[in-house]
């Protein structure tokens, strides 16, 4: 597998203004900095030619005139290692500040994407986002920036210095730099190339092997290791042979810019032999021209090797800018500290914290459409419902009916087609602050790997004795440090369940939504629920998705959904009774 493309990679526009935003608040500490660093290096060079001349013009060389210069340079070299490690330390520690507002803004908003996006994007390609993009991105513009200044204080500092010594050595010099851009220009696209397909490749076996390990059970019981492990190698091998062409690419790009360094070190030694046979300049004077002219090379050579990487971070630019770009949930806010401006809406950062929820009247969906992607039939198809405070609503369909896109609805997962949804009649309710109305108890639970303390509460909300308060009153029995392993696969089904009715309670929220929530658990975590639903959530909103009718059959309120519309609301006996009796 190969992905063939005349095209080569062009950074957007938005990309160049993402980078100017993480830097911005550091810019003029950045070249305040610069200046600094560039005044160390080019003094620290600059003695080295006044040494050397001066050693070229004395006639005797005392023992007083090496202590003197010997004490000059030690001076001289002090001074520019403090500058030198002052301006490393500090441009270093700003510029990885500045990319990690890349990584921090891609999250805020990665976070408040619509369910659909996930839908639809490989957890490989999510995560290669995270690691090797972002990776790339602060390999280069993140601590080794300042190198890269350095590199170029370096070439400026030695060109300067050198046409001091003799105004002719700017022709080597001024050919040498005219080849290696040549020599860059000729390899980019190649290396362009070479490197977008690492970046677009990692993100498939990246994707399979998550998927392995979150389906090692299922794969271990249908004895199909060998061929998800024969897939994984096929995938990662496509990768590997990515790799080695961008290898065998910086291999010939590397010989190249070592060939003409070593052509500008002899045009350099034979233009100082001249000038000396000339006496216009002296041993001391050649000997800095040559060393100089070796320092100059090597600092050319990395300045354009690290050119030839700027496309591998600007990749990583332009992918995390993508996501950057992307729309959010409709009702979603950002947060106030977002500090990159894509137009999206944004938290005030004088807005008060939110209130408590007042008393709640009703939850009211009207006329609501709902349909997964623009292909797909509606799943909801103009449903309206209007539920009382206080009221235990009971759903119920066959499969496929629309119960659970019902309430992936109500909890605003994905954007409507038409209709909408309001509490006490507030339509324009920001997306967190709504949600937070809701505590949902799902088949699906969520865990960390951590203590169950930190499961319960998982931002350490409430005290250690209202969580054992909750704990006890669901029936659960074990410790708060006892540790619960990734994705809770040393709990049952009912604990993992009571664990969820725990969050819930904790939550304390008006309306209670249990999706399926005695699906699959034994009779003694189902006793607890029920009886959960009927004493401590009594004067909660409850909205109940069950496939045991005798769950829901103390509803004041039943829906029965068929496909994707009401088919009959009412009293809960009357629904059963139509529901078991249409087959």
């Amino acid at each position: 597998m190969s992905i063939k493309s005349k095209s080569t990679f062009t950074p957007s526009k938005t990309v160049y203004n993402t980078l100017y935003q993480a830097f911005r608040e550091y810019f003029v500490a950045i070249v305040v900095l610069l200046l600094f660093g560039f005044s160390g290096r080019f003094l620290l060079l600059y003695n080295s030619k006044i040494i050397a001349k001066t050693l070229d013009q004395s006639d005797v060389i005392t023992h007083e005139l090496l202590q003197s210069l010997v004490l000059k340079l030690i001076v001289v070299l002090t001074l520019s290692f403090i500058m030198a490690t002052f301006y490393r330390i500090f441009i270093s520690r700003l510029s990885s500040y500045a990319i990690s507002k890349i990584y921090d803004e891609t999250t805020y908003r990665v976070s408040r994407f619509p369910l659909s996006f996930f839908d639809h994007q490989p957890a490989g390609k999510i995560t290669s986002r995270f690691s090797s993009d972002y990776g790339n991105l602060f390999r280069l513009f993140g601590g080794p920036l300042a190198e890269f200044f350095s590199i170029i204080f370096d070439v400026i500092s030695i060109v300067i210095i050198t046409i001091l010594i003799h105004p002719l050595f700017i022709i080597p010099l001024a050919l040498s730099m005219v080849c290696f851009y040549g020599i860059l220009k000729y390899n980019q696209d190649q290396l362009r190339q070479a490197r977008s397909e690492v970046s677009i490749l990692r993100a498939p076996s990246v994707s399979h092997f998550s998927e392995t390990v979150q389906g090692a059970t299922n794969i271990k019981l249908a004895g199909s290791s060998a061929q998800f492990i024969a897939r994984f190698n096929h995938l990662d091998q496509i990768f590997v042979n990515a790799k080695k062409t961008v290898f065998k690419r910086v291999f010939v790009f590397s010989t190249q810019l070592n060939i003409m360094s070593f052509c500008l070190f002899l045009l350099n030694g034979f233009l100082s032999i001249y000038l000396m046979n000339k006496n216009i300049i002296g041993i001391g004077q050649v000997s800095i021209v040559l060393s100089y002219t070796f320092l100059a090379t090597q600092a050319l050579q990395m300045f354009f090797e690290w050119f030839s990487q700027f496309d591998e971070a600007m990749i990583g630019v332009q992918r995390m800018d993508e996501y950057i770009r992307l729309p959010i949930e409709d009702g979603a806010l950002l947060p106030a500290y977002a500090q990159f401006k894509t137009g999206q809406p944004q938290e005030s950062k004088n807005a008060a914290s939110k209130q408590e929820h007042s008393e709640i009247n009703n939850l009211y969906i009207h006329d609501l459409s709902l349909k997964y992607s623009s292909q797909a039939q509606p799943t909801l198809k103009h449903l309206t419902l209007n539920i009382q405070q206080g009221q235990k609503v009971g759903i119920i369909g066959k499969t496929g009916s629309g119960k659970s896109s019902l309430i992936s609805a109500i909890m605003k997962l994905y954007p409507y087609s038409s209709g909408s949804i309001s509490i006490n009649g507030n339509h324009s309710m920001d997306l967190e602050y709504y949600r937070s109305h809701f505590a949902v108890v799902s088949q699906d639970t969520f865990f960390i790997q951590g203590s169950l303390r930190e499961n319960i509460d998982l931002f350490n909300l409430y005290s250690d004795e209202e969580v054992i308060e909750t704990l006890a009153r669901v029936g659960i029995g074990l410790n708060l440090s006892y540790r619960i392993h990734e994705r809770g696969v040393n709990l049952s089904f009912g604990e993992k369940q009571l664990i969820s009715l725990a969050r819930c309670l904790l939550k304390d929220a008006p309306f209670i939504i249990l999706d399926e929530a005695t699906a699959n658990i034994d009779p003694d975590s189902e006793a607890i629920l029920t009886e959960t639903m009927e004493t401590v959530l009594k004067n909660k909103t409850q909205i109940i998705v069950a496939h045991r009718l005798v769950t829901i059959e103390k509803c004041d309120l039943l829906v029965w959904i068929d496909q994707g519309d009401i088919k009959k609301m009412g009293p809960a006996q009357e629904v059963l009774e139509a529901f078991r009796t249409s087959g």
